[in-house]
């Protein structure tokens, strides 16, 4: 007969070999949820990256198609403080001149992506370096352009338009303006006035900003395409 000491010593190490067979079981099976709770976020974060990476592209290029008409804006305005109190004869070219001054310029910011990506939360970004880049374009210089946007509209209604309604005929905003009394309006040092303001604000609200949004959205967007490049296993 089997001593009774030996068959319980016999049972407690099946009960214990069961036992690490169950805690194993459950450890894998978290693993295993882990694992695929982590694919399905790599997943969701590589699809609102490249949400973000195509509103990026878009914006990138009407940024830098609103830099050159600013700084082609700029060029007309110059020609204008150069022209202004020297009384050259009018010149019917000298239009376009006048209308760039008055007119507002903007764009058209989109945040539907990145809407999206603070939706599910910005730590969904795994890298911070580019976590912390897309969050300075949208919270830092979207939100300055926008702000830039409203100040525009005031400056061209309350400054602007009261001197070319009253000084103009035949205005297309941006494009050209007639003179009513030339001659008034080319030695009007409040105009000239204006003129050197439309200037400044033209370079502070448009230009500098639109330069510096440009360059940053250029460094991101690198990111971005090394950070999608490493999940999809391919270099770009």
């Amino acid at each position: 007969m089997r001593p009774l000491r030996a068959d319980r010593s016999l049972k407690w190490r099946y009960a214990f070999g069961e036992l690490i067979l169950i805690v194993a079981g459950v450890m894998i099976a978290l693993a295993a949820s882990d694992w695929n709770e982590g694919r399905q976020l790599r997943q969701q974060e590589v699809a609102l990256l490249a949400e973000i990476r195509s509103g990026l592209l878009t914006d990138l290029s009407a940024f830098e198609s609103g830099l050159q008409t600013a700084r082609a804006a700029e060029s007309q305005i110059v020609s204008l403080q150069n022209m202004l109190g020297t009384t050259p004869p009018y010149d019917a070219a000298m239009d376009e001149l006048f209308g760039a001054v008055y007119g507002m310029r903007s764009i058209q910011l989109n945040t539907a992506s990145y809407d999206t990506l603070k939706s599910f939360g910005l730590y969904l970004v795994s890298d911070d370096q580019l976590r912390l880049g897309i969050a300075r374009i949208y919270d830092y210089h979207y939100d300055r352009i926008d702000s830039i946007n409203r100040v525009e509209v005031e400056i061209n209604l309350e400054v602007f338009r009261p001197y070319y309604l009253e000084n103009f005929r035949d205005i297309r905003f941006r494009e050209s303006a007639t003179p009513r009394d030339y001659n008034k309006i080319i030695s009007d040092t409040y105009y000239r006035n204006l003129v050197d303001y439309r200037l400044s604000t033209l370079r502070v609200n448009q230009i500098e900003p639109y330069a510096e949004t440009i360059e940053e959205i250029g460094i991101v967007m690198k990111m971005l395409d090394r950070e999608l490049g490493d999940r999809s296993g391919t270099s770009r």
